[in-house]
């Protein structure tokens, strides 16, 4: 081994744990979970990490559950959305916010809605999540 100035490069295209598995990231902030959803008609997902499911609670309210579960209701949500409300033709860019409908370790709930705050269904839904998992 060499002490000194020099840089190292690792390069692996797997990393498991030492049992074969998937290695665990400890003191790391990544994404413990996300969800890229179609909101309108029947709900379906189009990219997920950790979320077994979406369920669609009513217009434009949905709810990402989670497959491994977050060891608490303290964990950190973002994500934006975009698409045409089902009422009208135009494009919309939409936040959401999990405040007004809660959350819990397993699931957050989420709502879309235009610049008047109504609620609506929109096509591309995207929710990261960052906390620690149980």
């Amino acid at each position: 081994w060499y002490i000194g100035d020099a840089m190292s490069t690792l390069k692996a295209d797997t990393i498991q744990n030492t049992s074969g598995g998937a290695a665990t990231l400890t003191k790391q902030e990544a994404a413990k979970a996300y969800v890229l959803f179609n909101g309108t008609g029947t709900v379906a997902t189009r990219k997920t990490f950790n979320c077994s499911s979406v369920t669609d609670n009513d217009t434009g309210d949905y709810r990402p559950n989670w497959t491994s579960v977050f060891d608490s209701v303290n964990y950190i949500n973002t994500g934006s959305c975009i698409g045409s409300p089902e009422t009208s033709g135009g494009t919309l860019g939409n936040l959401f916010g999990s405040g007004d409908v809660g959350f819990a370790a397993g699931s957050v709930d989420l709502s879309t809605r235009n610049e008047s705050g109504t609620r609506f269904d929109v096509s591309y839904v995207h929710l990261i999540s960052f906390g620690d998992l149980a």
